[in-house]
């Protein structure tokens, strides 16, 4: 049986989708998308470091989402019927020839 998690995706300005960012009741993480430019990574990196700042200071993993979710760039919370379910859709998206693995 799969878990539900809840996700935001971060698209960067141009369109491209950079990365899905997910929470439980008690995991936090990401599922990085392979992206075309260095800004797009240097995003996700960002981004998941202040999710994981304010977890260490208290919120918890499903408090984390709601509050980045109003960042630029960053859309709703949406849920998915488990964490493969997300690595899918950034498997499926990838450009051609680029797979991340993860």
């Amino acid at each position: 049986m799969t878990t539900p998690v809840h996700y935001i995706t971060l698209t960067m300005p141009d369109g491209e989708i950079a990365g899905y960012f997910w929470a439980t009741a008690t995991d936090l993480g990401r599922v990085h998308r392979p992206a075309g430019s260095s800004s797009a990574h240097r995003a996700v990196r960002e981004l998941y470091s202040s999710m994981q700042d304010a977890h260490r200071r208290g919120l918890a993993p499903a408090g984390v989402l709601p509050l980045f979710s109003r960042e630029p760039g960053v859309g709703p919370v949406t849920e998915a019927p488990g964490l493969a379910a997300i690595e899918e859709t950034a498997r499926v998206a990838a450009p051609r020839g680029r797979v991340d693995e993860n």
